[in-house]
Order: C-alpha cells, then sequence, then structure tokens
C-alpha cells in the first residue's frame, strides 16, 4: 500500500515540476518583452485599457436599463 502512495507522489511532484519550470519559462519571456516592448506600446496600451474599460461600462449600463 505505502508503496503505491510513494509512487503516486513521485508522478504528482514531476508533474508539479515540469508545471513549476515550463510557468517559471513564461514568466521570464513575459518580464523581457514587457521591458522591451512596454515603452513603445505604452500610450496605444493606455488607450486599449480605456476603450476595455469604456466597452464594459456601456455594457452594464446596456443590461441594467433592458431589465
Amino acid at each position: 500500500m505505502s508503496a503505491v502512495a510513494i509512487s503516486l507522489c513521485h508522478g504528482l511532484m514531476e508533474t508539479k515540476m515540469k508545471i513549476s519550470k515550463t510557468l517559471f519559462i513564461v514568466l521570464l519571456l513575459r518580464v523581457f518583452l514587457g521591458k522591451r516592448f512596454g515603452n513603445i506600446l505604452k500610450n496605444k496600451a493606455i488607450l486599449l485599457g480605456g476603450i476595455i474599460l469604456l466597452i464594459i461600462g456601456l455594457k452594464i449600463l446596456i443590461e441594467g436599463l433592458l431589465k
């Protein structure tokens, strides 16, 4: 019984390590790209964020008025 539990835990640990390594690599890539393109796209990102907030607000307003 304990050999099965150890084997199962070992399999789960391997899976967790693979996920952790993948997430770490993706995080480093995002940080690198953010630093590289952040200044270039700064104004466009602010504009896009404002437009998205406006759309969300209009959606909530329209849903509230139609109820």
